[in-house]
C-alpha cells in the first residue's frame, strides 16, 4: 500500500510548533537536543577533529575555541528548541552516551515544505556508517511527522565524505552550484545538491529497514 506523505490538512504545514521527537533512537545511535551536560564533550568532539571539519565547516575554524564558546553555542541551541525556531540542532550519542557527532535541521521553508540537512562527525566515529544511520532516521521524521516534499544535503565538491553519505542515502544528485560559496580559507567552491523525496523514499524505505534490521543484529550480537 502506497503511503500519503501530503495526507495533513495545510493549514498543518505552516504549523512550527511541530516538534521534532525529545529522543529518536536507532541500532545505535541517540538523537536528541543538546543539553549543558554536553559542553565538555562537544568540545573535545570538535576539538579533537577540528582540523578535518575546518576544511569545509566555517564555524570550526571561529567557534568553540573553548568550553565557553560551547557552552554558549548549546545555550542557544536549546533557546531555539525551546521557542520552536526552524533551525534545530541535534546531538548524535551512542547508547551509552558518548558524543559522536552532530545534526541540524536548516533553510525549513514551510510553504513547500522542505527542510535542509547539515551534519558532522568527530574523527574518531568516522568509517563506521553512523552518519548514514542518523541521516535515515532524521528523514523518516520529516517525511512522516513533518510531511516535507523535498530534503536537501549540500556540500562542498571535495568533501567527498558528506556526499557518500547522501548517495548510499539514496538521495538523488540534483547538480553542482559553481561558484556558489567561500570556503573557510576564502577560496571560491562548488557545491553539489542532493535531495530526496517522498516518492523516492517509498522506493528505497525497503532497503532502509534492512540496513537497519542488520545494524540491530550485528548489537545483538556484539
Amino acid at each position: 500500500m502506497r503511503r500519503c506523505f501530503h495526507s495533513r490538512k495545510s493549514s498543518t504545514l505552516t504549523d512550527r510548533r511541530t516538534r521534532f521527537p525529545e529522543r529518536l533512537e536507532t541500532p545505535r545511535l541517540v538523537i536528541r537536543p543538546y543539553a549543558i551536560g554536553d559542553v565538555e564533550a562537544l568540545f573535545n568532539a570538535i576539538n579533537g577533529s577540528r582540523e578535518t571539519l575546518k576544511q569545509f565547516l566555517p564555524w570550526a575554524e571561529t567557534g568553540h575555541l573553548d568550553q565557553a564558546n560551547t557552552r554558549q553555542f548549546i545555550v542557544q541551541a536549546l533557546h531555539r528548541w525551546q521557542v520552536h525556531e526552524d533551525m534545530l540542532s541535534l546531538v548524535i550519542t551512542g547508547h551509552r552516551g558518548d558524543l559522536l557527532g552532530g545534526i541540524g535541521l536548516q533553510a525549513i521553508n514551510w510553504s513547500v515544505p522542505r527542510v535542509e540537512l547539515g551534519y558532522w562527525l568527530a574523527d574518531r566515529s568516522a568509517g563506521h556508517g553512523i552518519m548514514q544511520e542518523t541521516v535515515r532516521a532524521v528523514s523518516r521524521v520529516c517525511l512522516s511527522q513533518f510531511r516535507v516534499a523535498r530534503i536537501e544535503i549540500r556540500c562542498d565538491v571535495r568533501n567527498w565524505r558528506s556526499a557518500r553519505v547522501a548517495e548510499r542515502c539514496g538521495f538523488h544528485l540534483d547538480g553542482t552550484l559553481r561558484h556558489f560559496g567561500r570556503s573557510p580559507i576564502g577560496a571560491l567552491t562548488d557545491v553539489q545538491v542532493w535531495s530526496l523525496t517522498p516518492e523516492e523514499f517509498i522506493a528505497i524505505e525497503g532497503e532502509w529497514d534492512a540496513q537497519d534490521s542488520a545494524l540491530r543484529t550485528v548489537g545483538q550480537h556484539a
